[in-house]
Parts: C-alpha cells; structure tokens; sequence
C-alpha cells in the first residue's frame, strides 16, 4: 500500500474530528493484527491487507466501535479477496462494497451482478424456490445481513450466477462446442445461444440442471423466435404449474 492509497483510505473510513476511540489503525499485513493491545468497542476503523482468519475477523468486529468501517486489502497472492470476505462476512461484517485498484493501463471489462430477474428470466413454476445456502441461518453470524443471499428463498437459487454479458465476453472467438463441465444454473449454455455457439453442459445436481434447462429454453425461444436451437436435454419439457407472482415478482424487483 502506498502513502497516497493509505491517506486516502483513512480519510473514507474515518469518522467525525473529535470522535472518542482510537484513530484508524494501519496495517500492512494481517500478521500486525494483535488483538490485546485494543478494548472491546474503541477502535474507530482498520485497514488491513491480507487474508484475515475466522478467529482474526471475529477479534476485529470485537474491537471496532458500533458502525465502524474495515477495509481490507486482498493479497497479491489472491486478488480476488474472497476468502478473507468471506471470512470476515461469517464473523458479522457487511460486505458493503470492493474497490478495483488498476495498476497497469490495461482493457477492463466491467460487468455488473447478475440482476434478479436476468437470473430467473424463465424459470417460474418449473423450480420449487430454494434458500440458496442451507448453512446460513437467521441469528448465526452474519445471517441478519440484509445482503446475506444466502438465506433469502429464491427460484434461481445457485449461489454463484455469473451475469450473462460476462459469459458473453468469455465465449467470444471460442472454438466449437463450447463445453461447460459445471453448468450449474446455466449461464454458459445462455451466452452461447445468444452469441449463435454450439455447446454442452454437464452438471451433477438434478435442481441446478432443471434451471439451466430452463433458462436455456427460455432464452433460445427469446432470441432465436421460430428459428431456434435444437435443445437436446435429459429434463423433459414439460408445462410450468401455474404459480401466483406478486409484481414485483413479475417486474423482477
């Protein structure tokens, strides 16, 4: 981290002048983090780079003031970060936002989530909804986290539907069939058709597999109209029950 990235961290994360507690603490590694130097509830922000522990992320959220900020950096070693949010979201964070610190000019795609009704376009009444993570319960560490997916009922409940656009981008110029050993809710199989590729997609879980059959169904009918794609799968069309929606469901609220 460089001094013009650490002032400009501090200054995002720190509170009010004349705020009681100790300032925003720096480190330039989680390996600083020593947790007896700091009472419960009065320390007022951190900023730390590299992957914090279950028992390190359960320490800081010990230590932080009620509505302090952490902003973790995630290491060289793993850009995405994911474990340390995770980590850290287990613990009783909310994963408010990331930063994309770009170091070297370069071409940058950026693809935003995956929205609610692009995941579920299609697939009402031919799912029964799921909570997407059997493991996350209300009262656990982080399971009040209004951002918490996990725990919310959903029809397309995959945990990790990648947007459309990026698979788009991925597929681009790729040799024929595409092949997707992980369909999982199918997002590969829909930017194939879209982009007009043949592909294969294998996936080991009979529900996943029902909503990418379903999704693929729906966007090839969408896109394609009476010229579409021979769809061979090991899921029978069939008719959707008839459900009730709300509009919001509907509208994809």
């Amino acid at each position: 981290m460089t001094p013009d990235l650490i002032d400009y961290l501090t200054t995002l994360i720190s509170p009010p002048l004349g705020t009681d507690g100790i300032p925003v603490l720096v480190m330039h590694s989680v390996d600083e983090w020593h947790p007896d130097q700091y009472e419960d509830g009065t320390v007022n922000g951190i900023i730390v780079q590299g992957t914090p522990s279950h028992a390190v992320s359960e320490a800081m959220m010990a230590k932080l003031k009620p509505g302090a900020h952490l902003l973790c950096m995630a290491p060289e070693s793993q850009p995405t970060g994911h474990t340390g949010a995770c980590n850290l979201e287990d613990a009783g964070f909310e994963i408010r936002d990331s930063i994309l610190l770009i170091t070297e000019p370069g071409r940058l795609h950026y693809v935003a989530k995956a929205s609610r009704s692009e995941r579920e376009a299609g697939i009402a009444g031919y799912v029964e909804p799921q909570q997407q993570d059997a493991t996350r319960k209300e009262g656990d560490p982080g399971g009040d986290n209004p951002r918490n997916r996990g725990v919310h009922v959903r029809s397309n409940f995959h945990p990790t539907v990648k947007p459309i656009d990026l698979m788009e981008k991925l597929v681009e110029g790729a040799a024929q069939p595409v092949l997707d050993p992980f369909l999982g809710s199918g997002t590969t199989g829909v930017a194939c058709l879209n982009r007009g590729l043949d592909f294969v997609g294998i996936e080991q879980s009979e529900d996943y597999f029902k909503i990418a059959d379903a999704r693929h169904r729906y966007a090839d009918a969408a896109k394609a109209g009476w010229d579409r794609a021979e769809i061979i799968s090991d899921v029978e069309p069939e008719e959707p029950e008839p459900v009730e929606m709300s509009l919001d469901d509907l509208f994809g609220f």
